[in-house]
């Protein structure tokens, strides 16, 4: 059972219905009639124009040594990025990395690869793997960019010396 904490107003924005455990007035069983659940589509192009930036932002945390940062810019990489990409391929719902050791086993093992210690090393060997398996993962990226854009490089001119 997983609980989830929203104000009335948010409540029928959902992407299930909700088994509804305690409620008063039938305020919660009302804002469910009002919208079905509905999933917002993964979009491939917005994440691929904003990865590489994504990337450099995190390479800039680690490169301040910052790596509590850093560590937390890893976990929106798998939840926003990695996880939904392993999902799509798997033919489930595109959301965060929940359920990928059962959906996609192997590829749940290769996201293993961008876990990392409090340690500046580890998070930059974890960076990088992130970058590679966005491109191992996602089909036809940079193909417009050329090689100036890609993300391992920008990360790689921001982490010079640190893995």
């Amino acid at each position: 059972m997983d609980f989830k904490f929203v104000r009335a107003a948010d409540f029928a924005l959902r992407t299930e219905d909700p088994e509804i455990r305690r409620g008063r007035g039938g305020t919660l069983a009302t804002a469910l009639t009002r919208l079905p659940p509905s999933t917002a589509p993964f979009n491939r192009q917005w994440i691929e124009d904003r990865f590489r930036v994504w990337v450099h932002y995190g390479a800039t945390k680690l490169g301040r040594g910052e790596l509590f940062e850093t560590i937390g810019f890893l976990v929106l990489l798998r939840g926003t990025v990695l996880g939904p990409l392993v999902a799509l391929k798997a033919g489930a719902d595109p959301h965060g990395v929940r359920h990928l050791e059962n959906i996609a086993p192997e590829q749940a093992r290769g996201l293993q690869t961008t876990l990392c210690g409090h340690d500046r090393r580890e998070a930059g060997q974890a960076l990088l793997a992130a970058v590679e398996l966005y491109r191992r993962w996602s089909p036809g990226t940079w193909a417009s960019h050329g090689s100036r854009c890609a993300p391992k490089n920008s990360a790689s001119r921001s982490m010079a010396g640190v893995t």
